[in-house]
């Protein structure tokens, strides 16, 4: 049976004012990537197999990929013509000259008009072995799809159940991929391939995963295994604050992890040690795991080296792909506030999950898809130390970890209480705080900080907009404003004001002074270290 790895998928109203709109799939081993597009933002720390739903660009211009670290970066120029859709499959290595980054646009046209019929494109981002044939129900579709290449579109029908990989030429059958497509009537996807065939790296294996036009990416089971007594495990990295690198039996897995990124389904023998160092450093600390064959794990970094009532640790769970039905979403909890009590946790006030400690897991429980406002409550207490909003409509039939990261009293901005929600996929989103965010009783001894965030007015609108909020104490305010994918477009930072009522306009632009699309876009409110606000607004062109 497939591995369902469901990547999260916001959906959002696209304005027909874009230029031109662009899917990215991440098939280079096997560190995550940042993404820009003429200087701005497309996609920050992009997971290795992994991909976005369309992201709307503005024409033709430059995409540059490069490392979180910044050491490592790609310029490509991308020559597109507007009102089109694309694919971008991202291929080779950062850091090895002899396999340099590489990336390949393809248009899409979107759909089959044949009835009972799947339209399907290849992609093939495996280096070290030729070209790639492709069958399906023992039919040839295409052949000798090149490395670093897509294919053209072919129909094939809904009815095929397995997809078979083939050495260009041979009858080298490289794998049988099995394929759910029959509800997928009408519809197009992309097929690729990542990782490496003849190397014997345990992180990077050869592997097939669909994408879909709205970024729902499956993993696809290979029923002709290249690794004996194997498990599938995702490594969540939750200990603040470095960027660390992965270690599997001595070997880096994984580079340039950053902090509170979560990693794909790795296959890693069954009887392996993790090791886990800061970048380009020596490993810190290892742990030996024994997996059973074909299980499926979440491993969790959490502590803090060197705090002895925190220590560094890593934390194994049995992890689920897929929920009992499309009607449900897994959902799977983790405490990983170190300065936080046992937690009782709400969903739109019905109890999800009683007195849970930190360093542990709950147990999956199987929710309606829906959207969700999650309370986070001291255990015994009713009143909400966070409250965050949960969107799952669109995830049914999918699985997922929602972890607790940060401080209640951080240190810094960027260890702030929240919680993340993360897919088999690796890609992860972080739960906008409602505005009870840290309001709480005197049980856990924390002041609520009370604030509220208007809509905007007008909206929609077209060219400006005020953001009005008041204030119940003096304070600092950071307003920001998002598009739908998540990338940061503006921000004002409003330092010691009274308190009352404010407001700050936005003109349509980004930081660098440039207008933007039209669209739906989000705008957040922090006042002081914890406590957020978010609500979302329309720019129409």
């Amino acid at each position: 049976m497939m591995k369902r790895a469901i990547q999260i998928v916001i959906l959002s109203v696209m304005s027909l004012c874009y230029a031109s709109e662009i899917q990215l799939i991440h098939s280079a081993p096997y560190r995550p990537v940042n993404v820009d597009f003429n200087g701005s933002e497309l996609i920050n720390n992009f997971n290795y197999m992994s991909a976005t739903a369309p992201i709307g660009v503005s024409g033709s211009g430059t995409i540059s990929v490069s490392s979180i670290n910044g050491n490592y970066a790609y310029n490509f120029a991308l020559d597109i013509e507007a009102n089109k859709k694309y694919a971008g499959g991202i291929t080779g290595t950062l850091e090895n000259q002899n396999e340099p980054l590489k990336i390949a646009i393809t248009s899409l046209s979107g759909g089959s008009d044949v009835s009972n019929s799947f339209q399907i494109k290849l992609f093939n981002g495996i280096s070290d072995i030729g070209g790639l044939d492709f069958y399906a129900s023992e039919q040839l579709i295409v052949q000798n799809v090149g490395y670093g290449e897509f294919s053209e579109y072919f129909d094939i029908s809904t009815q095929t159940d397995e997809i078979v990989v083939k050495e260009s030429g041979t009858n080298n059958n490289i794998g049988s991929y099995g394929v759910e497509i029959a509800q997928r009537t009408g519809q197009s996807g992309i097929i690729y391939a990542s990782g490496y065939y003849n190397s014997e790296q345990p992180f990077a294996p050869f592997s097939m995963s669909m994408v879909y036009s709205n970024g729902l990416v499956e993993r696809l089971e290979n029923a002709v295994s290249t690794l004996d007594e194997t498990a599938s495990v995702q490594i969540i990295h939750n200990s603040p604050y470095p960027v660390v690198d992965i270690y599997v039996d001595g070997t880096e897995a994984l580079g340039d992890v950053p902090y509170r990124a979560t990693t794909g389904l790795i296959d890693l023998p069954i009887s392996t040690t993790v090791g886990i160092a800061p970048a380009n450093d020596a490993i810190i600390a290892s742990f030996p795991f024994s997996l059973v064959s074909g299980g499926h794990y979440v491993v969790t970094a959490s502590g803090i080296v060197g705090d002895t009532d925190h220590p560094f640790d890593l934390v194994a769970s049995t992890l689920d792909t897929a929920a009992v039905d499309a009607d449900h979403f897994a959902l799977k909890v983790y405490h990983g506030v170190t300065d936080a009590p046992a937690v009782d946790i709400y969903a739109n006030g019905s109890l999800l999950v009683d007195s849970l400690d930190y360093g542990d897991y709950a147990g999956y429980v199987q929710v309606p898809v829906g959207d969700y406002t999650i309370d986070i409550a001291a255990h015994g207490s009713t009143t909400p130390v966070a409250s965050f909003s949960a969107p799952l409509t669109g995830l049914g039939g999918g699985a997922g970890v929602v972890f607790a990261s940060g401080f209640l009293s951080p240190a810094r901005t960027d260890s702030a209480f929240t919680l993340i929600l993360t897919t088999p996929s690796g890609y992860n989103v972080e739960l906008p705080a409602t505005t009870t965010a840290l309001a709480t009783d005197d049980e856990t001894g924390i002041s609520p900080l009370t604030f509220e965030l208007n809509q905007n007015y007008p909206n929609p609108f077209n060219p400006t907009t005020t953001i009005g909020f008041q204030l119940s104490n003096p304070g600092n305010v950071v307003i920001k404003i998002f598009d739908i994918n998540g990338r940061l477009v503006k921000a004002y930072n409003q330092t010691g004001l009274n308190s009352g009522s404010h407001s700050v306009i936005w003109n349509g632009t980004n930081q660098a002074g440039q207008y933007v699309a039209g669209g739906l876009y989000l705008y957040s409110l922090s006042f002081g270290d914890n406590s957020s606000a978010i609500r979302k607004m329309t720019l129409v062109k």
